[in-house]
C-alpha cells in the first residue's frame, strides 16, 4: 500500500517530529482493516473520503494511498486532538508520505464539523468513522453521516467489539433502514447507504 505503511506494520513505532517514539498500536487500525480501506477506495475509484478520528494516521495514510493510486481526491479530517494527545504525528506521517497535499482538516469536534458539512450539502463516497467511543458521540457521528455519504456509499465503523460502539451498531442495524450491512468483522463493519429518504414513521423504534 504504502511505504510509511508498511514500516509502522513492521515496527509497530510512529515518531513525532524531533524523533520521540510511540506505539502505534492497538490505537492504529490493524492491517486487514487498512486493506480493506485501501481496496474500498481503489476498487470504486473513490475521490471524495471523510474520517473521524485520524489519531497516528495509520488509516489515513491507506485510505490516502488508494486516493494517490486513483489519481487524486480530498480527504477530509476531523480529529480534535490531533496536536494535543497526539502530537501532531497522524498530519506529520501524511506529509512524510507525501500524501498531505490530499488532506482538508479540521481539528474540531466532529459533532460541529459535521453539520457545517450537511449545511454545505458536502458529499462523500467513503465514511469511515474512529473517533470518540462515547456512544452519544458515535450516533451523531453516524446520524450525521448518513446525510454527508452519496447514495450507494458506504461507512464503515471502526472497534464494533467495543461496548458503546457495539450498542451503537445495534441500534443502527435494527433502527437506520437506510443503512445495510454489507460487510461485518469482529472489529470493524461496513455499511452501504442504500435509501436516500428516511421513511421510517414519527415514532419508529425497535428495540436493540
Amino acid at each position: 500500500m504504502n511505504i510509511l505503511l508498511e514500516q509502522i506494520y513492521s515496527s509497530g513505532i510512529v515518531k513525532t517530529a524531533d524523533g520521540e517514539e510511540h506505539q502505534a498500536f492497538p490505537t492504529g487500525v490493524n492491517r486487514s482493516l487498512a486493506e480493506v480501506l485501501y481496496r474500498i477506495v481503489r476498487e470504486n475509484n473513490l475521490k471524495l473520503t471523510l474520517e473521524v478520528g485520524m489519531a497516528y494516521g495509520v488509516s489515513t495514510l491507506a485510505i490516502c494511498q488508494a486516493l494517490r493510486d486513483n489519481g487524486g481526491g480530498k480527504h477530509v479530517v476531523i480529529d480534535p486532538l490531533q496536536s494535543i494527545y497526539y502530537k501532531s504525528i497522524g498530519m506529520l506521517n501524511l506529509k512524510r508520505a507525501g500524501l498531505d497535499d490530499l488532506i482538508e482538516f479540521y481539528e474540531q469536534p466532529s459533532h460541529l464539523i459535521l453539520p457545517d458539512l450537511v449545511r454545505h450539502d458536502q458529499k462523500f463516497e467513503l465514511v469511515f468513522i474512529d473517533g470518540s467511543h462515547l456512544f452519544d458521540y458515535v450516533m451523531v457521528d453516524v446520524f450525521y453521516s448518513q446525510f454527508l455519504v452519496s447514495m450507494g456509499g458506504q461507512i464503515c465503523m471502526d472497534d464494533i467489539d467495543k461496548l458503546s460502539v457495539s450498542k451503537a451498531f445495534a441500534f443502527i442495524v435494527r433502527n437506520l433502514e437506510n443503512l445495510s450491512v454489507i460487510e461485518q468483522t469482529e472489529r470493524f463493519c461496513i455499511l452501504r447507504k442504500v435509501a436516500e429518504e428516511d421513511d421510517r414513521a414519527w415514532d419508529h423504534f425497535k428495540e436493540f
